[in-house]
């Protein structure tokens, strides 16, 4: 198996940085508290922050 990166064949997609920000700042405080064994009595809606219920 070869490690080779291989050519992209759609160029629009060669950039995921922003993608990979995103899921950061959504999923970095739940990876947090998972790790921790903490509770996450949070909930989220499309397009708004985490809140407490």
């Amino acid at each position: 198996m070869s490690c080779e990166a291989r050519p992209f064949q759609r160029p629009e997609l060669a950039d995921l940085s922003a993608v990979v920000a995103t899921l950061d700042r959504f999923l970095w405080s739940v990876l947090e508290a998972a790790a921790q064994g903490e509770l996450w009595p949070r909930t989220w809606s499309n397009g708004s922050p985490w809140k407490e219920p």
